[in-house]
Parts: C-alpha cells; structure tokens; sequence
C-alpha cells in the first residue's frame, strides 16, 4: 500500500476453489481515492469502495496493524467510518436480495409443475405456473422501476 493505491488479495463472490488453485490471480488494485472507510476489527480489516467491500486475504495481525498505522497516519478521515461500512452492507444485501427475487419464481414455478402438473402432463396447470411466473416478472420489473 501507497498514498495512492492498494494491492491486496481478494476474492469476489468468495470464489475460494479458484483461489486455492491460484492465488496470485486474486491479486487486485484499488485506487485510494475509490476508498471510502477502513474498518479494522479484532483480527479482520473491511475495506469499503463505491461498489463493494472488500476483505482482503492472506493477512495475519502484524499485518493488519502495519496497515492500520498506515492509514492513521495518512488517511485518518477514512478510519472506521461505520455509516459507510452499514451503507455498503445495505446495497450488497439488496443485491443479493435482487438476485434471490430473480431466481425465486423460476424454481417455485418448476416444483408446482413437477408435483401439481404431472411433470407437466397436465396442460392447465402447467401453462397456469408459466403464466403466475411471467406476471410475477412484470410485477417485479415495475416494483423495481418504481423505486428508482
């Protein structure tokens, strides 16, 4: 770590199969000023971006505290700011919230044709699920665009 970029080892989606495999791989560059809080707790350090947190790998307590003195004397203002880090939290968890809703329909739609539709022998409730899945999509889509 300099004044102007971080280098560090992260996993995104906690791909750790691929990281065990080939860690030199995960190596990534953040720029300081994408950056909004350090936050070290205990034995861990979150690093809070515009996009996303960040918890870097392979650090053991001596590190974590020759980084946590780098930025207190650097960046003193980006130390621990828990808004940004509950921030960060609240978007990520929307995200994942937003992928479950997607997901959601498709496989309550394929387990009620599977056991109410006779593996989908039965036309009336087959085309009945695809059409309660599609509208729960159109719903979806303008509960979203609502919002923003």
């Amino acid at each position: 770590m300099d004044s102007s970029r971080l280098k560090c080892l992260h996993t995104e989606d906690n791909d750790y199969k691929s990281y065990a495999l080939n860690p030199k791989q995960f190596l990534k560059t953040f720029s300081v000023k994408d950056i909004n809080s350090f936050i070290f707790k205990e034995k861990h350090l979150l690093i809070v971006t515009s996009k996303s947190i960040i918890s870097p790998r392979e650090l053991n307590i001596q590190n974590i505290e020759k980084i946590k003195s780098f930025v207190e004397e650097n960046f003193p203002e980006k130390l621990n700011l828990e808004s940004e880090h509950q921030k960060a939290l609240k978007n990520e968890s929307e995200m994942y919230i937003s992928k479950l809703l997607l997901v959601l329909p498709l496989i309550l739609a394929f387990i009620f044709i599977y056991f109410f539709g006779n593996n989908g022998r039965n036309h009336l409730v087959t085309y009945t699920s695809i059409a309660v899945t599609i509208f729960c999509y159109i719903f979806l889509i303008i509960k979203i665009k609502r919002k923003k």
